[in-house]
């Protein structure tokens, strides 16, 4: 009965986990789908083009600076803040550029200070001016939006392979405590099934060996219940059938013995009919008491031979 218990517990965990075959496909092709799809080249290339778009616009906005500073007419209606080396920054200064004018900075070279541009210009006796200008927020907000997605990209392709196993992991844990659960539930429903089919084995064992006195209790309302019943109500079939047997044999058996004991009794009553006719008949009749008396005796003995017939006849 053991190997019941195993298909049932196998039966349980195969329909809880076969699912779990196409289903773990589908969310690998649509995992590495989405991954190829934010990894696609024509994705990166429209990146790059688009980051060096932003660093041209930079450019040109850096060469504008350049203009404004030396030709201070063309920047007309432009925001700037010029001050000396050495000098304090004027109040209204951005916080972006007043942390730029506190490192030090290649002279003639705009460089970036978060949304404006900055640059230190020399000047005779070893001083200088530093120049500062905002950058349009459009070409701001479009370099920030590109970068971080730049930046985004380069982590899901350095990323992707933790990505997935971050993504697979979850669902295996799931999985595994499903099987688990599929294991304890198959080997409870496993013992409720198997025990009264290994009760219902054991009685037919010893049934099988001549006993009738292996009635199983019902256990179950379904299908195992009328099983137990169907059994129950064989065994005492058997064993009615068991006794009628029995009371047939002894029945044959003393049939037997009577049939046996007819013969024995028949067998000598011919002989003895005929001695005592022969007895009677050869007396020559000297003595008339003696013939009737011998007359008589083989009357009786014709009687009684005659009885004990009829007995064994019957």
């Amino acid at each position: 009965m053991s190997r019941i218990r195993h298909k049932i517990v196998a039966l349980a965990l195969v329909l809880t986990l076969l699912p779990a075959v196409p289903l773990s496909i589908l969310t690998a092709k649509l995992l590495d789908r989405s991954t190829r799809l934010q990894t696609d080249p024509a994705l990166v290339d429209a990146l790059d083009a688009g980051i060096e778009e932003t660093r041209d616009a930079l450019a040109r906005e850096k060469a504008a600076l350049l203009s404004r500073i030396e030709r201070p007419e063309t920047g007309a209606g432009a925001r700037t803040w010029s001050w000396k080396a050495g000098e304090p920054v004027p109040e209204d200064l951005p916080s972006d550029v007043r942390a730029w004018a506190s490192r030090a900075h290649e002279n003639g070279v705009p460089e970036r200070a978060g949304a404006f541009l900055a640059v230190s210009m020399p000047a005779p006796g070893g001083s200088g001016t530093l120049h500062a200008a905002p950058l349009p927020p459009e070409l701001v907000a479009r370099a920030e939006r590109i970068a971080e997605g730049r930046a985004f990209l380069n982590v899901l392709q350095t990323e992707r392979g933790r990505v997935q196993r971050g993504f697979f992991l979850p669902f295996i844990l799931a999985y595994a405590a499903l099987a688990i659960l599929a294991i304890v539930t198959g080997s409870v429903l496993a013992g409720r099934l198997a025990r009264p089919l290994e009760a219902l084995a054991a009685s037919a064992e010893r049934t099988s060996l001549g006993s009738t006195d292996t009635e199983v209790a019902r256990t179950d309302r379904g299908e195992v219940g009328d099983l137990q019943t169907a059994f129950n109500r064989m065994i005492r079939r058997l064993a009615s059938q068991k006794d009628e047997l029995s009371r047939l044999e002894r029945l044959a058996a003393w049939r037997e013995i009577a049939q046996s004991l007819a013969h024995e009794i028949k067998n000598p009553l011919t002989p003895i009919q005929l001695a005592v006719q022969e007895l009677r008949d050869r007396y020559p009749g000297s003595d008339d008491r003696y013939g009737a008396l011998l007359s008589d005796c083989g009357e009786i003995v014709d009687e009684e031979v005659a009885s004990l017939r009829r007995l064994v006849r019957e």
